[in-house]
C-alpha cells in the first residue's frame, strides 16, 4: 500500500510540475533562472501534507492535478498589494544597509573550498571533512546564512551574506520575493567563491539551490553531501533534479535511490563523514533513538508514544539493557524521565554528551520511527528497525520493505516477538552484506571533492 501511494504522488508531482513550469521558464532575476525552484517550493508544501496524502489515496491523479495547478496560479500570479510592496521595500533596504555597516572580518578568497551551513548543527557533521582537509593542507571557510549567535572562529572562518543591492524596480521582484531576496543574499558571496568549490549538506532547501545556481554562474564547482534519507511519505521536492555538480552519498544503496529522482546528476559514493567502519562485535543492547517531530507526519504525541513503547519494553524485559537516545530538537517530558529513573536496565544517552558512535558501539538493534539514525547504525554493526507509529505511509519504510519484506519495519504489537526471532538468528552475514551496500568501507569525500 505504501509503495502504491508513493508512486501516485510521484506521478502527481510530474504532471503538475510539467504543467506549471511552462509558465515560468523565463522567470529570472539577475541572470538566475528561478522557475524550477519556485515550483519545487510550492510542491514541497503539497506532497507531504497529510490531507493531500489522504486525498490521493482515494482520488485520481488527474483530478487532484487540475486543482493544484489552479491553486498555484492563484497563489503566485495574483496582484501584490501596495502595503506589501512598501513593507518588503523597507525591510530589504534596511537589511542591505545593516549588513553593509556590520563589521565582520571577511576571509580572503584564497580558500580551496567553502562550506554552506544554514545553521550550526551542520558544522559538527563536517568535522571529519575538516580534518581530512587540514591533513592535506587545504584551506576552507564557512558560509553562514543567518547571523544569530555567530560563533568565535576557533580556527574556522565564517562569512555572513552581505546582500547585493536589491533591484526593487525588477518586474518580478515582489511577486517572487521569497526567491529574489535569496538571490541577493547569496550574491554577497559571489566574488569570494568565484572559481573555487562549495559544499552543501543535505541539499534540499531552496536557499541551497539558489546558491548552487549562483556558484555555477561564477565558475564555482558545487557539491552536496548526503545527510539523512527519505523520512516522510514522499521524496522532498528539493531532492528532485538537484542543481549540484556532484552529489556525494554514503553508499551504493543510496546512490540507487537518489538517482531515481536525479537522473542527470553525477552521484558519487563517498562514505560517511563521521562514522568509521566498525567490526561486528557481540552486542546485546537495544537502542531506541528518539527523533524530532516531522510536520504533518510525526507529532509530539507520537514521539512520546515511541518513548512510552521503549519504557514498556524495558519493563517487560528486565533482563535486556536498553539505551534511550535523546534528540537535540525534542525535550523528554519530566514524567518520562521520572519513569526512566526507576528502571535499572535503561540508560539515557543525551545527544549533547554521547556521540552516535558511543550509542552504536553498545547496541545490537537500533529502533526509530523514521530517523536516518537507524540506517547509520548499520555501519557499526547494528540491526536497523523502524517502528510504525501511525497509519501514514513513510518512504523509508517502503524502501526497506521492498529491500527485505518483514525484516526491518514492524508495529508495536510485533516488537517483542520480532526481537525474540532476531535474537535466535545468525545475522552476521546479512549485516555485513547490508553494510557493504550502504556504506563505503573508507571515507573518500575529500578525494572526490578534488578529483
Amino acid at each position: 500500500m505504501d509503495k502504491r501511494i508513493i508512486q501516485k504522488i510521484d506521478r502527481f508531482y510530474a504532471v503538475v510540475f510539467d504543467e506549471i513550469i511552462g509558465d515560468l521558464q523565463s522567470l529570472q532575476y539577475k541572470g538566475i533562472f528561478l522557475g524550477e525552484i519556485v515550483v519545487k517550493t510550492y510542491l514541497n508544501g503539497v506532497i507531504n501534507n497529510p490531507d493531500f496524502i489522504r486525498k490521493i489515496e482515494n482520488d485520481r491523479v488527474e483530478n487532484l492535478s487540475d486543482f493544484y495547478i489552479l491553486d498555484f496560479k492563484k497563489s503566485y500570479f495574483q496582484r501584490i498589494s501596495s502595503p506589501s510592496i512598501v513593507k518588503s521595500f523597507v525591510r530589504d533596504l534596511a537589511r542591505y544597509v545593516y549588513y553593509l555597516l556590520l563589521s565582520i572580518k571577511q576571509p580572503s578568497s584564497d580558500n580551496d573550498i567553502y562550506f554552506f551551513i544554514p545553521n550550526f548543527k551542520f558544522k559538527n557533521y563536517l568535522e571529519g571533512v575538516e580534518k581530512s582537509l587540514r591533513d592535506q593542507s587545504l584551506k576552507f571557510a564557512y558560509l553562514l546564512w543567518e547571523r544569530n549567535r555567530l560563533p568565535s572562529s576557533k580556527g574556522r572562518d565564517f562569512i555572513l551574506p552581505r546582500p547585493a543591492f536589491p533591484y526593487f524596480w525588477h518586474k518580478q521582484y515582489y511577486k517572487f520575493h521569497e526567491f529574489t531576496t535569496q538571490v541577493d543574499r547569496a550574491l554577497g558571496w559571489a566574488k569570494v567563491i568565484e572559481g573555487k568549490k562549495i559544499l552543501f549538506v543535505e541539499g534540499c532547501f531552496s536557499t541551497m539551490h539558489v546558491s548552487a545556481l549562483i556558484a555555477r554562474k561564477y565558475r564555482c564547482n558545487s557539491y552536496c553531501l548526503q545527510w539523512g534519507f527519505f523520512g516522510k511519505t514522499a521524496t522532498k521536492a528539493g531532492w528532485r533534479n538537484m542543481p549540484y555538480d556532484k552529489y556525494l552519498v554514503w553508499g551504493e544503496f543510496f546512490r540507487n535511490e537518489f538517482v531515481k529522482y536525479n537522473p542527470n546528476l553525477t552521484i558519487q559514493v563517498s562514505g560517511h563523514p563521521n562514522l568509521s567502519n566498525g567490526q561486528l562485535l557481540p552486542k546485546s543492547k537495544v537502542l531506541f533513538a528518539i527523533q524530532k517531530k516531522l510536520a504533518g507526519h510525526i507529532n509530539e504525541e507520537e514521539v512520546n508514544k515511541f518513548v512510552a513503547i521503549a519504557i514498556q519494553f524495558a519493563v517487560q524485559n528486565p533482563e535486556k539493557s536498553i539505551i534511550l537516545r535523546s534528540h537535540p530538537d525534542f525535550d523528554l517530558p519530566k514524567i518520562k524521565l521520572d519513569q526512566i529513573a526507576t528502571l535499572s536496565n535503561v540508560v539515557v544517552h543525551d545527544s549533547s554528551r554521547f556521540s552516535l558512535e558511543d550509542s552504536f558501539k553498545e547496541a545490537k538493534y537500533c529502533i526509530s520511527i523514521s530517523s536516518s539514525t537507524s540506517i547509520e547504525s548499520v555501519i557499526k554493526g547494528c540491526f536497523p528497525l523502524y517502528l510504525k507509529i501511525n497509519e501514514l505511509p513513510l518512504q523509508v519504510h517502503a524502501v526497506f520493505e521492498e529491500f527485505h519484506p518483514g525484516y526491518h519495519v514492524i508495529t508495536e504489537s510485533q516488537l517483542q516477538a520480532h526481537l525474540e526471532k532476531l535474537d535466535k538468528m545468525d545475522l552476521e552475514n546479512y549485516l555485513n552484506s547490508l553494510k557493504q551496500q550502504m556504506f563505503l568501507p573508507e571515507e573518500k569525500i575529500v578525494e572526490n571533492l578534488f578529483s
